[in-house]
């Protein structure tokens, strides 16, 4: 046992030198296959498993289904013994004669007559309630009734009961199967005082009973019992088995509310009560191998589609390992000449993956000296557009850098909604991000109308309300004739955005309204933001007078917009701030009217 372990371990050992001396290719080609055949038969196992257990589940659900629509075709039959009884228990003229008559010969031709054209039914008699027979012929049967029937009844205290198979009045038989006929026996009582007038006695066929119900059991079960809740077998069908008899005994006397599925050794017992006799029950059986039937093909097919995945899968990874090194291996090559003093000519990227990105970093390598003087003149040619594009664009700047938490919540409040299935108000959501990213992106225009500029707000605050559950009321009173000046872009939404942090928030309440008005005065513009937030103390108003740095969804604060408005206007603007605490806050600018940004540059 020693050797053996030594010889493993130095196959093994010879097994990883190789793997480990093999070209990357074979390495490669190895990774892959081998992640390749694990991943398939994991998920060949788990798919196993899980359709194993669906097709169980839904088999026996089948089955048990199955069972109750042959308990629904014997539960016909008994309905129809059963309301053939009630008829007769029903009827005037056998009721008046066991009250008032003494006539066999009257109920005895009216039972004839009432079970004239019905099924199953041998014989029918009645047994009044002086225990006398009412039917000349069974008269002399009267013993074998009284104590074979009409005692058992008595004791019972049931309104109507089924007897085991019998062959009355000729012996019974011990084998059930070779019994012919089963005894229904009901109470007859009087409709108004309910006081027992006798009692009904019925032979009915066996066959009749259960006839149908071989073919509906052998589609689908291995056996079927019709069995009595004392244990006594009434019916069976398929071969004789005494081992499944025994079992049959012990699960007649389980519940009878709900359908049953009991698995005994290699078999699976179904069984389900019938709804109009619950004293009987009947009861499937079905083989392991007959449950599993179909199964195995299906999982044949399963590991079959397994393998056609992984043959041409393999092919595949050997042409892609081989595509992978060969841009490895001409590297390699052109490495080694180059240490070995050689000039080599750049070599092609193939593709633009991490090799790719290697071969482009070799070729950088070779041109390494030229490239440290082209990055110097880069570096101070960039160094000067900096400069020029920081005079040029510096307004611009103030607008384009948008707040990236902003677009994280957005994106969050997309994803949520689209968790619960709301897609009218993602698009809603999104067309108003796209407005308002086109409007803080774009620097083509630095000025916009203020229809635009009333559209961006909303598109804003409908964000927010997405956010924050309608958490802003925002109205406009605007000057029809102030629509078409022109405005700085994005002006009104930092202190729409600063209304909402530092008045509405706070709130109790955690909603509140804002009021944009807009009105034109002379040769000016005057815009006015009110909300109904918690305001502030003038000590508070002083201090953000003095630093008013608060950011969102592009980093511009109030005092920013101030900025803004003194290199546009300079002292043609005016920005004023009033606040009473518990009240709100209102936010005043004043600026200068013009149609074209050539009419404010050229004043300017």
């Amino acid at each position: 046992m020693g050797w053996n372990r030594m010889q493993q371990k130095n196959c093994m050992s010879k097994i990883i030198r190789s793997f480990r001396d093999s070209s990357i290719k074979t390495k490669i080609a190895w990774c892959f296959v081998t992640s390749l055949l694990a991943t398939v038969l994991f998920i060949l196992i788990c798919v196993t498993m899980v359709f194993t257990r669906s097709f169980m589940t839904q088999k026996n659900d089948l089955l048990l289904v199955k069972m109750s629509v042959i308990a629904g075709n014997v539960e016909d039959k008994v309905d129809y013994i059963q309301n053939f009884a009630l008829r007769v228990k029903n009827d005037s003229e056998i009721n008046y004669d066991l009250k008032f008559r003494d006539d066999n010969l009257a109920i005895s031709e009216r039972l004839s007559k009432l079970s004239s054209g019905i099924n199953g039914v041998r014989s029918v008699f009645i047994v009044d309630k002086n225990n006398r027979i009412l039917n000349n012929f069974y008269e002399q049967y009267k013993n074998l009734i009284l104590s074979q029937i009409i005692q058992p009844f008595s004791t019972r205290h049931r309104e109507n009961i089924f007897s085991s198979p019998n062959n009355f009045p000729g012996k019974t038989n011990n084998d059930y199967m070779n019994n012919y006929y089963i005894t229904y026996t009901r109470q007859i009582r009087e409709n108004d005082t309910h006081k027992n007038n006798g009692y009904l006695v019925m032979s009915v066929s066996r066959d009749f009973l259960f006839s149908g119900l071989k073919p509906l059991v052998e589609e689908f079960y291995n056996h079927a019992y019709i069995v009595s809740k004392d244990g006594k077998i009434i019916y069976h069908v398929g071969d004789s088995n005494a081992e499944i008899d025994k079992n049959i005994v012990k699960l007649s006397g389980y519940s009878y509310l709900d359908h049953e599925r009991t698995m005994i050794g290699s078999n699976t017992y179904f069984k389900v009560p019938l709804s109009n006799y619950p004293d009987w029950s009947i009861i499937g059986v079905v083989s392991e191998r007959n449950l599993r039937r179909g199964l195995y093909n299906i999982l044949i097919t399963i590991v079959l589609v397994g393998f056609a995945i992984v043959i041409p899968s393999i092919i595949a990874v050997n042409r892609l390992s081989r595509k992978i090194t060969e841009p490895i291996l001409n590297l390699n090559h052109a490495m080694q000449s180059f240490q070995n003093g050689e000039v080599t000519q750049k070599i092609k990227p193939t593709a633009n993956d991490e090799v790719g990105h290697l071969v482009e970093g070799f070729n950088s390598m070779m041109d390494e000296i030229a490239a440290f003087i082209k990055e110097i003149e880069d570096k101070q040619e960039d160094k000067k557009k900096a400069e020029i594009a920081a005079l040029k664009f510096q307004l611009e700047l103030l607008q384009s850098q948008i707040n990236p938490h902003f677009l994280y919540n957005t994106l969050n409040t997309v994803s949520f909604l689209a968790m619960k299935n709301r897609t009218s108000e993602i698009r809603d959501l999104i067309q108003s991000l796209n407005m308002l990213l086109r409007a803080t992106i774009t620097n083509l225009n630095q000025f916009i109308t203020i229809k635009d500029e009333i559209e961006f707000l909303k598109a804003y605050v409908r964000i927010q309300n997405y956010r924050y559950e309608n958490i802003i009321d925002l109205s406009f009173n605007v000057d029809s004739e102030a629509l078409e000046y022109l405005i700085p872009k994005l002006i009104l939404q930092p202190i729409v955005e600063n209304a909402l942090l530092h008045g509405i928030f706070p709130k109790e309440e955690n909603s509140g309204h804002i009021m944009v008005t807009i009105t034109c005065f002379g040769s000016g513009i005057d815009i006015a933001v009110a909300d109904d937030g918690v305001g502030m103390d003038f000590k508070t108003i002083q201090q953000i007078r003095k630093n008013m740095r608060s950011s969102g969804f592009n980093n511009i604060g109030i005092s920013n917009v101030n900025d803004r408005l003194q290199l546009y206007y300079g002292k043609a603007s005016k920005l004023t701030i009033e606040s009473v605490q518990g009240v709100g806050t209102v936010v005043t600018m004043q600026i200068p009217k013009h149609l074209l940004e050539e009419d404010l540059f050229g004043k300017q």
